[in-house]
């Protein structure tokens, strides 16, 4: 029994001795390394957030000035060569703006009386808002002109961006010189520790997409009676400036 046992033993040692063996054969050595690039380009795209915001104590007609502004806007965004489908509602809301006026009437709530505030309306406020898509980013300015010229008093923000197929296009290029820097990296490592030969195992991509925002932020100069603008001169210069595509590249060699 006590030789039987002692075989047993040394075949399971046995067997251990060769798996370790077998696993020490079959572990990988690992070089990851990554690499990014960016390319830069002008927006080809802009979208301007603009609208109208009217106050009437008269609630039809109220609506009725904001209806009135609103479609001399678009008349006159469509007079740029903009098509309507360019031209979305963001916001559509009303509410009623109260004040409160002290009053003289006694309480009689405590013992030396008090007085309270009374609500009263004093009017309607509408707003509607639109949001302007421009594949011709140079309009921008003339766009916000010609707007505030035909009723716009609130001017919320202009945003800048590359098209679907340009960041496609830009993405490949950036995506390119990510995959070379990463490679030369893997190919000085190697060089340097004397690796001879290296083998892809796994290649994974991301990417960092385009965004500007240039908020213009507050109402329109010129719908206050004030300056800031010359809208008599040469449009309104708003410029998008560069927007950035950067691609990142991640492999995993093994040697």
């Amino acid at each position: 029994m006590k030789k039987i046992l002692s075989v047993i033993v040394v075949a399971f040692l046995v067997a251990n001795i060769f798996s370790v063996a077998v696993s020490a054969e079959n572990e990988e050595n690992v070089l990851s390394v990554s690499g990014d690039y960016t390319v830069v380009a002008v927006a080809d795209e802009a979208f301007v957030s603009i609208g109208v915001k009217t106050n009437n104590i008269d609630y039809k007609l109220c609506q009725e000035e904001n209806k009135i502004k609103m479609n001399s806007i678009i008349n006159a965004i469509k007079a740029l060569g903009i098509d309507e489908r360019y031209i979305k509602t963001t916001q559509y809301n009303s509410v009623p703006i109260y004040e409160y006026i002290k009053t003289e009437e006694y309480t009689g709530i405590y013992h030396e009386g008090t007085y309270y505030n009374k609500r009263i309306l004093k009017e309607y406020q509408i707003t509607h808002m639109i949001r302007v898509m421009l594949t011709d980013v140079s309009l921008v300015g003339r766009l916000i002109d010609i707007t505030v010229e035909n009723g716009v008093n609130e001017l919320n923000s202009v945003q800048f961006s590359l098209s679907k197929p340009k960041q496609h296009e830009l993405y490949l290029q950036a995506l390119e010189g990510a995959s070379k820097r990463a490679q030369d990296k893997a190919g000085v490592l190697a060089k340097s520790f004397g690796i001879t030969s290296i083998k892809i195992k796994n290649i994974s991509a991301g990417s960092i997409m385009p965004y500007d925002n240039y908020t213009y932020n507050a109402v329109a100069p010129k719908a206050l009676g004030g300056g800031g603008m010359d809208f008599e001169g040469s449009n309104t210069n708003i410029t998008s400036g560069e927007i950035q595509v950067t691609a990142t590249v991640n492999i995993v060699y093994t040697y």
